[in-house]
């Protein structure tokens, strides 16, 4: 068994109680212009992978809904390290649209000596009040 597939499957054992949380997957294109044609203003827009920009920060602050998931994975997988990311997505062809901000939560843990991790998409609740001090803090 190569090497990649020994840590997938490792992980995915040492992570289990966290499956049904959706992950993470490198699929910025798609999800931006899905997001972008919804705005309406871009219904036909196309997002190549050469042109999407994104930008990852760690988040310091988290609404009540993020720190819960936070306080559970902690609770599942009490070694575990998790850290909020919050990517900005944007696409150079369109650089007055919306940008498409999503968050995630990276989890971490070292297993019998072996660091493993795994990313997994947080969603929003509708209503969620946001960071918005932080985010006003951001663009000072």
């Amino acid at each position: 068994m190569p090497f990649n597939e020994f840590l997938e499957a490792f992980a995915d054992e040492a992570f289990r109680s966290l499956a049904h949380l959706e992950r993470y997957s490198h699929d910025g294109p798609q999800r931006l212009q899905a997001h972008l044609r919804r705005a309406g203003t871009l219904s036909n827009a196309v997002v190549a992978s050469a042109e999407l920009s994104v930008v990852t920060r760690l988040l310091s602050t988290a609404t009540p809904m993020q720190w819960a998931l936070v306080q559970q994975i902690h609770s599942t997988v009490d070694t575990a390290n998790v850290q909020l990311r919050e990517r900005s997505l944007a696409c150079t062809r369109y650089p007055d649209a919306p940008k498409l901000k999503l968050v995630t939560a990276l989890v971490t843990a070292n297993v019998a000596g072996i660091s493993i991790r795994r990313e997994f998409y947080v969603p929003t609740a509708p209503g969620d009040p946001g960071r918005t001090e932080e985010d006003e803090l951001m663009k000072a």
